[in-house]
């Protein structure tokens, strides 16, 4: 597969990298990812008759000390059955390193809660930097509400799985989230912020 020509934005000299081990790289990176959120409401069942899972944040891209990365999620489920609601993400998974910054955003295509924790995937509707060659896929990650930080500090954990290019999304059926307690040992305790899942 032919080679890109990749420009980190930060006055980085540009190198040409094969397509697939972009991929791979970043892949392998966002699957590690974990995500808090900011400033929101701790998880109270029953308060709304909605499922939802909600919340920005702010993270190292692996952590604790690689790249940087931002999400904004609002994910819901109507008394209907049908998900609606919008992911954003964008960040820097290697910091000062080669890899180029990317920045993806689109809509919830399912959510699953089970007490608080939610399962959520959402397609990838635009795709831009080391993200570009997953357009049109998307993803799903996982959150856990444990409450609001406490003395500042997040009690909150989130899982991710890889990212998936769009034929990989399309076979993993974007509709049907998984199970969230089928990930309990890749949860991650998050540096700062809090989640809101409710269901």
């Amino acid at each position: 597969m032919g080679g890109a020509s990749i420009k980190t934005g930060r006055g980085k000299e540009s190198f040409s990298i094969g397509r697939t081990t972009l991929i791979a790289a970043v892949a392998a990176s966002i699957w590690a990812v974990s995500v808090p959120t900011l400033g929101l409401a701790s998880h109270r069942p029953g308060d709304s008759p909605r499922i939802f899972g909600v919340g920005t944040g702010r993270n190292e891209f692996i952590p604790p000390l690689i790249g940087e990365v931002r999400l904004s999620v609002a994910a819901h489920r109507d008394q209907q059955g049908r998900p609606t609601g919008h992911v954003e993400a964008h960040g820097d998974p290697d910091g000062l390193g080669p890899i180029e910054p990317f920045s993806v955003e689109g809509p919830v295509t399912c959510i699953e809660v089970r007490h608080n924790r939610a399962a959520i995937k959402y397609r990838f509707k635009h795709a831009e930097g080391s993200a570009e060659p997953f357009l049109g896929g998307g993803n799903q990650f996982f959150l856990e509400d444990n409450g609001e930080p406490r003395n500042g500090v997040a009690v909150d954990r989130t899982a991710f799985d890889a990212p998936q290019i769009a034929a990989q999304f399309e076979l993993a059926n974007p509709e049907a989230c998984d199970d969230p307690n089928s990930r309990l040992l890749f949860y991650d305790l998050e540096q700062s912020g809090n989640f809101v899942v409710d269901g």
